[in-house]
């Protein structure tokens, strides 16, 4: 091969400004001469589906939950539920089906306080007593942490992460938490879902029953868009 490119480039002009043409031209023909593998070429044109997160804050609540995790279930989707824990208290049955379904658990504080008043011995002892409580009741022990309100201060942010809890927020709200409607759900969330959008919903609050309403109407909507659903990590 390289005794044929030499053969070709003595046909080629001395003068430095053909130089670059000699080497584009020896590129070419060393291409040609070895081809991408049928594989490779098909691999690096393959189309990857577009992720979104579906996350649930507040629950487990003994009305809407249910409702939620039947119809994720139906669809085979799993879904990340930020928990609090006096309600899992309650409900633990919910917190083990929750787990049992191959949904990601997080930390949703214990009574749904605002962390940016407490201090960080407070948060640990929070942290640590809802982390138990989940435990108890699903086996399993949480990773992820999102504070109540998404308020949180830089430090709380760090000092979480050296606890072995990262803090994962969202980049897109659905407002049920104060909806009054699906229409309202729907018009939050209509055009502000894109690739890796991580959408807070609520399972425990009164707009909840919204949620759980228009649910089946948005994953339809998004698998028809061509996206796939994960959980956090």
């Amino acid at each position: 091969m390289g005794a044929f490119i030499q053969k070709i480039l003595k046909f080629l002009p001395k003068k430095k400004p053909y130089t670059l043409i000699g080497f584009s031209l020896a590129a070419v023909l060393t291409i040609c001469w070895f081809p991408i593998p049928t594989e490779m070429a098909a691999t690096s044109i393959k189309k990857v589906s577009p992720v979104i997160y579906l996350t649930f804050d507040d629950g487990p609540s003994e009305r809407y939950t249910p409702i939620i995790l039947r119809e994720l279930k139906v669809e085979h989707i799993h879904a990340t539920f930020f928990v609090v824990g006096y309600r899992c208290e309650r409900y633990p049955e919910l917190v083990k089906q929750m787990a049992r379904d191959g949904h990601t658990i997080g930390n949703h504080s214990y009574r749904h306080q605002d962390i940016v008043q407490l201090a960080l011995d407070e948060l640990k002892s929070d942290v640590h007593k809802t982390d138990q409580i989940i435990y108890q009741a699903s086996g399993i022990r949480p990773i992820l942490y999102r504070p109540p309100g998404g308020h949180i201060e830089q430090n709380e942010i760090h000092f979480l992460q050296k606890m072995g809890h990262p803090v994962r927020l969202w980049n897109v709200d659905s407002q049920d938490w104060k909806a009054t409607s699906q229409e309202d759900i729907w018009h939050a969330l209509h055009g502000h879902v894109y690739p890796g959008s991580i959408i807070l919903f609520h399972d425990g609050v009164s707009g909840s029953r919204y949620t759980a309403e228009i649910l089946p109407k948005l994953i339809h909507e998004w698998k028809k868009d061509g996206y796939q659903f994960r959980t956090l990590s």
